[in-house]
């Protein structure tokens, strides 16, 4: 037999614990903000992190546990991830007033934190905001910097694109990076940053190429010295590059930017980073960890 809940709030409590949407989008009202958005904004967040716990491997309900001392907080608990999610619930004889976690975001660096995964919402998704002129500009920029490189075509560029596109839109970067609490800029920022980083270590070819005819004429024994001549290329310049998200595909000789991107990347110069990675990555893990330079 299943329990009987008799409060929105219990309902609420156990739609989250079963990963029920449409339950959710029943319950939910739409006059009271959830983490300081609305019930959609909340409802597509929660979508997300429902989905990426299936994707990990979440098996049954998520566990549920009431704070000892705070009896309007709850922390919901899933084994996928070992993650929990916590939940301050305002509420007038179980009919919810409010839904909110109190995370605080004060910085640059607190807000690179932030993940989909997270119940924190930028100040412009937020119930209450009132974009001005100069963001709706700024935002129009950035959503068609953004399209430029990612949309419904498959875009495969090179180095000399790479180039070209953060050239293109650096100044709009550096005006949008320091506004944090705004993460509507979010897609172009964080697609700026990621390729900004990943054109740096293409700038590091010479060096690579220049390790990997050295390792072609390395005799096995000198795997060693090898090793130890290019370990501060790999640990501090082109480990990024390398396994997830990117993907791989060899056969047509482009690399995806992640499962999800219509972006790859296509040239000599990204695969050679690839190739030394994989060799340095092997020779390293053969070797073992216990070395004199590492």
């Amino acid at each position: 037999m299943s329990k009987h809940f008799d409060s929105p709030k219990e309902l609420f409590l156990n739609a989250l614990c079963t990963r029920n949407l449409k339950a959710l989008d029943q319950i939910l009202e739409e006059d009271i903000t959830y983490f300081g958005a609305s019930k959609k904004t909340f409802l597509k967040r929660i979508s997300y992190i429902f989905d990426q716990l299936k994707l990990g491997g979440q098996n049954g309900d998520l566990k549920l546990k009431q704070h000892k001392k705070q009896d309007n907080t709850y922390y919901l608990y899933s084994n996928a991830f070992n993650v929990s999610f916590k939940f301050i619930i305002e509420d007038d004889n179980g009919k919810l007033l409010s839904v909110y976690n109190n995370k605080k975001v004060n910085s640059i660096e607190d807000a690179e934190r932030i993940s989909d995964f997270d119940l924190y919402f930028g100040e412009d998704e937020r119930v209450g905001f009132e974009p001005s002129d100069v963001y709706l500009e700024t935002l129009f920029e950035c959503i068609n910097a953004y399209n430029e490189l990612e949309n419904d075509n498959v875009n495969v560029i090179s180095r000399e694109d790479f180039n070209n596109w953060l050239g293109k839109h650096s100044l709009l970067f550096d005006k949008v990076y320091p506004q944090y609490q705004y993460f509507k800029f979010n897609d172009f920022r964080y697609l700026y940053k990621i390729l900004n980083y990943y054109y740096e270590i293409l700038n590091q070819y010479d060096r690579i190429i220049e390790a990997l005819n050295d390792f072609n004429k390395c005799d096995i024994d000198k795997i060693d010295d090898w090793c130890e001549q290019y370990n501060r290329l790999y640990f501090c310049e082109t480990m990024g590059f390398h396994g997830t998200p990117l993907i791989v595909d060899v056969k047509n000789q482009r690399i995806r930017y992640h499962n999800k991107s219509n972006i790859y990347f296509s040239g000599d110069d990204f695969f050679a980073i690839v190739r030394f990675n994989e060799i340095f990555s092997r020779c390293f893990d053969i070797r073992g960890e216990n070395t004199s330079w590492y």
